[in-house]
């Protein structure tokens, strides 16, 4: 059991090295072209996953008309066409003149006006993520289904409980072997009734001890995705964070869409100001834990809703109306 004991280290090791690896990925995206929404859809992803993928990365998307042309003989529909139209634009727009007097904190952009601070209370920011657009998602696997299955996969309490228990089981299952060995080297068994006991509780301990490290490779395997899955989310605000100060909108604040429509156009992510030091996939697990253990009456709800609300309440940009 020492073997597998180590084997469960090195794992445990090597995940660590591959989480690093992955968060460092995340902050350098490759953009998304015209020849990879042609191998989405011939992958048969739906347009709802494309658009989602399209608004939450950098693009470097060809719109001349004979592109166009031949999205749409590809079985590109109109409504992917006009998400990477969009995503052009905002990308292809001029940035405005790097005037400190126009990026005051306490004034808004020309033509706007600042409201006053605010840190969104949590029904508030819920409620801003789900109308956008962002509330009636299906998530589609391996992503979670529910706030509560990400939650699941986030909690480090969860990874403890699971390492400690292959821990325990590993002791227990050495120990076993050890007594069996022993007594047979000095022939201390009494009897071969004693000697098929002690036999049968090491075959029990290495058993307890198998599944505790398949348990916990499930747990930390989880907990992966969960570090994936917030990085993923953390790195598509930052995406649009750049687009907006990129098209001029001071660093710290954002404009508030008013109307039905502009609304919908507006990504919950361009809400949210993220500190100039990068928080990591675990930072933002640590907000989210608290916010899922603070509202258990949404736990069904879909996960995205909820990151974004508990990072907009954490980290809020100061609200301008044009």
């Amino acid at each position: 059991m020492k073997t597998r004991l180590i084997g469960f280290s090195v794992c445990i090791f090597i995940i660590t090295i591959a989480l690093g690896v992955v968060e460092a990925a995340l902050q350098n995206p490759v953009p998304l072209t015209n020849d990879d929404i042609i191998s989405l859809k011939r992958a048969a992803i739906g347009d709802e996953v494309i658009i989602l993928k399209i608004s939450s990365g950098p693009t470097q998307f060809s719109t001349e008309a004979a592109d166009l042309i031949a999205l749409k003989n590809a079985g590109i529909s109109d409504a992917v066409i006009a998400a990477m139209l969009k995503s052009s634009a905002s990308q292809s727009a001029p940035k405005a003149p790097n005037n400190p007097s126009e990026t005051k904190k306490t004034t808004g952009p020309e033509g706007t006006v600042a409201t006053p601070d605010q840190t969104p209370n949590d029904i508030q920011a819920r409620q801003k993520v789900m109308e956008r657009g962002f509330g009636s998602r299906k998530e589609q696997a391996p992503l979670p289904s529910s706030m509560e299955e990400l939650a699941r996969w986030c909690d480090q309490g969860r990874v403890d409980r699971a390492t400690g228990r292959v821990d325990t089981t590993t002791a227990q299952a050495d120990t076993a072997t050890a007594r069996v060995g022993t007594r047979r080297d000095v022939r201390r068994f009494p009897n071969i009734e004693d000697e098929i006991k002690a036999l049968d509780d090491e075959i029990k301990a290495l058993k307890d001890a198998d599944k505790a490290l398949e348990d916990g490779t499930k747990v930390v395997d989880e907990q992966i995705r969960c570090f994936y899955y917030l990085g993923d989310l953390l790195n598509s605000i930052r995406d649009a964070r750049k687009i907006a100060e990129d098209t001029g909108t001071p660093k710290g604040t954002t404009i508030v869409r008013t109307g039905g429509f502009l609304r919908l156009l507006q990504m919950p992510e361009e809400l949210i100001c993220l500190p100039d030091t990068p928080i990591t996939g675990g930072q933002a697990a640590k907000i989210f834990e608290k916010w899922a253990g603070d509202h258990p009456q949404w736990l069904q709800e879909p996960a995205r809703v909820h990151v974004l609300a508990s990072l907009l309440v954490a980290f809020p940009c100061k609200e301008v109306r044009p």
